[in-house]
């Protein structure tokens, strides 16, 4: 039994990490065509069993379970924000909101104690993510070159192109006002999710290879062909986070290049510079469509306003669900009119992951989410500078966007998260014999 459970914790994972990148793509489809709902929460399930199974062999002893600073992190701003969730927004605040707000700490951790349940090395799984997820990116570009998106709608994708509704499919892209351009979402949710998870796949794809210098030709061609899709997903806060990524790992490392490579990195700067003038003039149409959104700027800002004067208001709390995303379900708007969730989303969604933490947690509780996220940053970086600067880009995007709402971005960064830092302790988590 107990050899069965520890495989039943390692095939999970597996199933999980193939599953997570298709997961819209599998929900829409049997939702919209084989009218099956619900099959977006499999990877919910499958957390589930993974817990129980970790909880099953910590309790027969094969694991010496140790609690760690991580766990009381965790348990301090777990137990908090439901106790006050039950005075404010109640059990469906608790239901909703978690599985934005905290589902994926709770990954991180399975990942981190159930380390030793699994079977393979770590370079084992790494390579089931990057073939999966290598998998997915391919099809969803494809769509764009040379296909076209029109082919999801076989697949139950609306033909409303950049009007999504609560309760209605997802579209089969987004556009830009003003500009025609549809930006690149691929088989996911939306272009926001397509370049976040892009860029966790460019950071693991460099980690993975890292070692490898036969492959760096080939590791270069594929960063290229990510660079250049993160650029036709339009987006800002897109190219931002993909100039943090690159800029903060050159930065580190500029110190150690210019004393080995000085004529390199010179030539590096001079042709980057060249080459970044090139695109601005060749393609200044689809900068501008970048860029030159006045009414996009101010729709965010706006929001971010609203949600600050929100905290300011109520400083302490107003529970899980009273901001971001998972307001939706928590209020009842089946019989509610298209303009007027619209306007409720300009009050509820603040357009910051932050900004979203201190409306409902106030300025205790968002501060304990900051010290436990940075905390979990300065350990990825001791592990490796690259997957630190990776995380680190991604947390930089939340100051403008709610990048963990997708499931896809935050479950499958902080299971690797947990994967890496799992193994990092595996000395003190022995499975025993």
């Amino acid at each position: 039994m107990e050899r069965f459970s520890q495989s039943l914790f390692d095939i999970s994972f597996r199933i999980l990490i193939v599953l997570l990148p298709f997961v819209t793509v599998i929900s829409v489809f049997t939702s919209e065509k084989l009218w099956i709902p619900g099959l977006s929460f499999l990877k919910e399930l499958l957390l589930v069993l993974m817990g129980i199974v970790l909880v099953y062999n910590i309790s027969k002893k094969k694991i010496n379970f140790r609690w760690n600073t991580y766990d009381t992190l965790f348990t301090l701003y777990w137990w908090i924000l439901v106790l006050i969730t039950l005075f404010t927004t109640r059990f469906h605040g608790i239901i909703y909101g978690g599985r934005y707000d905290f589902s994926f700490f709770i990954a991180f951790l399975l990942l981190i104690h159930g380390y030793p349940l699994l079977q393979k090395p770590i370079s084992y799984y790494l390579r089931i993510f990057l073939i999966s997820s290598g998998i997915a990116l391919v099809a969803g570009m494809s769509l764009k070159w040379p296909f076209s998106e029109d082919w999801l709608l076989y697949l139950g994708f609306s033909g409303n192109p950049s009007n999504w509704q609560f309760g209605g499919s997802i579209p089969i892209f987004h556009g830009v006002d003003g500009a025609n351009v549809r930006r690149l979402q691929g088989i996911f949710d939306g272009p926001n999710t397509m370049w976040a998870y892009l860029l966790i796949y460019m950071g693991i794809l460099t980690y993975y290879f890292r070692m490898k210098k036969n492959w760096y030709f080939v590791l270069g061609i594929v960063l290229s062909v990510g660079v250049m899709a993160i650029y036709y997903t339009y987006s800002r806060s897109a190219l931002l986070g993909l100039f943090a990524w690159v800029g903060i790992i050159i930065l580190f490392s500029l110190g150690n290049l210019w004393k080995k490579y000085k004529i390199q990195m010179l030539s590096f700067f001079v042709l980057l510079g060249l080459l970044w003038a090139s695109i601005t003039y060749i393609f200044s149409d689809n900068m501008r469509a970048i860029f030159d959104r006045e009414g996009s700027t101010k729709g965010h800002s706006e929001r971010m306003l609203v949600g600050y004067n929100r905290f300011l208001d109520h400083p302490f709390w107003q529970g899980l669900g009273s901001a971001g995303p998972a307001y939706r379900y928590v209020m009842n708007l089946e019989n509610t009119k298209r303009e007027d969730i619209e306007n409720l989303d300009r009050f509820y969604i603040p357009e910051s992951w932050y900004i979203q933490q201190f409306i409902e947690w106030g300025f205790i509780i968002g501060f304990l989410f900051l010290i436990f996220v940075g905390y979990i940053l300065w350990n990825t970086i001791k592990i490796s500078p690259i997957l630190g600067w990776t995380f680190l880009s991604v947390l930089v995007m939340n100051f403008f966007l709610h990048t963990f709402e997708s499931s896809l971005v935050s479950l499958s960064l902080f299971l690797l998260l947990g994967l890496f830092i799992g193994s990092s302790l595996k000395q003190k988590h022995v499975l025993k014999k």
